[in-house]
């Protein structure tokens, strides 16, 4: 648990596995590829791994105060955080496969030019209004 999150968190999730459509297709053929030729099972257990890895590396907090954005991906950690009354937008981003797929990026904007980008996440439109009424914009 992080510092931040110390205060109590309102909403935490992780990367939807939805986003992740274009490289679950890929595991699934090298899978299927590997039966053929097993050598090519090693690119299956490489990429399921590092699929793994960047879902749970990728954490999404709103607590009382403020929105943070964790990225772990082996020995790097990226924190972006925002505190919520100096949050000046809330925007949802898809395109048409996120559309498809039931997922989306929220870009929170701070008065300058900070952002938090919550990254394919599941029912962006929720947490875009609960922001929202939480901010009163």
């Amino acid at each position: 648990m992080t510092k931040e999150s110390k205060v109590k968190t309102v909403w935490h999730s992780y990367r939807s596995w939805r986003s992740y459509y274009v490289w679950i297709f890929f595991v699934c053929a090298w899978f299927f590829l590997g039966l053929l030729f097993p050598p090519l099972l090693i690119l299956f257990l490489i990429a399921s791994v590092g699929i793994v890895i960047h879902r749970y590396g990728s954490q999404y907090y709103i607590t009382e105060n403020i929105v943070l954005s964790i990225h772990e991906y082996g020995p790097g950690k990226k924190k972006n955080k925002i505190k919520l009354e100096d949050i000046d937008t809330v925007e949802v981003v898809r395109d048409f496969w996120a559309e498809l797929f039931g997922y989306g990026d929220v870009e929170i904007g701070e008065y300058g030019d900070t952002k938090v980008i919550f990254k394919g996440i599941r029912d962006p439109d929720f947490i875009a209004k609960q922001l929202k009424s939480r901010i009163s914009l």
